[in-house]
């Protein structure tokens, strides 16, 4: 539970599995962990003096369940050793932790942006990749997203790829720190990988906009809405493109992250992409034209 601490001391937690009820399990060791460190800290005499920072690196906050919100608040407001705080990485976040978590909040952009512009890694194999949550934060199957985009794409004969994230044992603990390292590395290289079949990207995950955008892949991005008021994409975006120098609005524009982008639904998505790759094809047939002088 304790790590070897140095006086004073700066803990990062990264960020990942969402702060909050989504998913408990995650939250439940991250409670335990604050508990055991604040008891520590209390009753541990040769930490009695001691100053332990808990940062909690850009996370998404929700709360479905407000009994689950004021225990949690609750037992924050219980620490007096520990200094336990949360950057939030959408607005609705840093609302809500300083409100009813009683933590400090700061709002910072995901730390994604900060991997900066990529290049793809392959040469797009479809017109539409639908990289679509799977999981309990999806609201949809991945046979009716097939069907839908079947009957959206197919009669302007658009092809596309129904996909997500790889599931794998790689959240194994307990590993030397360069194998985290060299994970993360293959990770991302896999992320741009997927992300670059397709010329246009259609998504409700949030760490796949940020890479279709870093690659500079057209991205119609939405959020699932499986659990309500949890906007997750569009509020991660919103504060990305208020609050960064390095995420203004006009680097979103040249990333292809536009007001266009955001839409309320994958039907919606699927739309704008038909609209954007037929703009797109007339763009080029007329290029082509004027090079040859027609």
């Amino acid at each position: 539970m304790l790590l070897k601490l140095d006086d004073p001391a700066l803990i990062f937690w990264h960020a990942g599995g969402n702060f909050g009820d989504v998913w408990r399990p995650m939250q439940a060791y991250r409670n335990q962990y604050i508990l055991g460190l604040e008891h520590a800290l209390r009753t541990v005499p040769a930490m009695a003096s001691w100053s332990v920072t808990l940062a909690q690196l850009p996370q998404s906050i929700y709360y479905g369940n407000s009994t689950t919100l004021s225990e949690d608040g609750a037992l924050y407001g219980q620490l007096t050793r520990l200094n336990f705080s949360i950057a939030s990485r959408d607005p609705n976040g840093v609302a809500l932790g300083r409100e009813s978590l009683k933590v400090p909040v700061v709002a910072c952009p995901d730390l994604a942006f900060l991997l900066g512009p990529a290049q793809a890694m392959t040469d797009p194999a479809v017109d539409v990749l639908l990289l679509i949550r799977n999981d309990k934060e999806g609201n949809m199957s991945s046979g009716a997203v097939e069907a839908l985009a079947a009957r959206i794409l197919g009669p302007h004969s658009l092809s596309f790829n129904v996909t997500d994230w790889p599931y794998g044992s790689d959240y194994i603990t307990n590993r030397p720190q360069e194998m985290y390292t060299e994970l993360a590395e293959l990770r991302w290289q896999l992320g741009l990988r997927m992300i670059s079949n397709g010329k246009v990207l259609i998504t409700n995950r949030l760490h796949a906009t940020v890479i279709g955008a870093l690659l500079g892949v057209p991205t119609f991005y939405y959020d699932s809405l499986a659990f309500e008021g949890y906007s997750k994409v569009r509020g991660t975006i919103h504060l990305a493109r208020t609050s960064s120098e390095a995420c203004t609005e006009s680097a979103l524009r040249s990333w292809h992250v536009t007001g266009e982008s955001e839409a309320e639904s994958a039907e919606a998505a699927l739309h704008r992409a038909v609209k954007h790759l037929q703009l797109r094809s007339r763009a080029h047939s007329q290029a082509h034209r004027l090079a040859n002088g027609d």
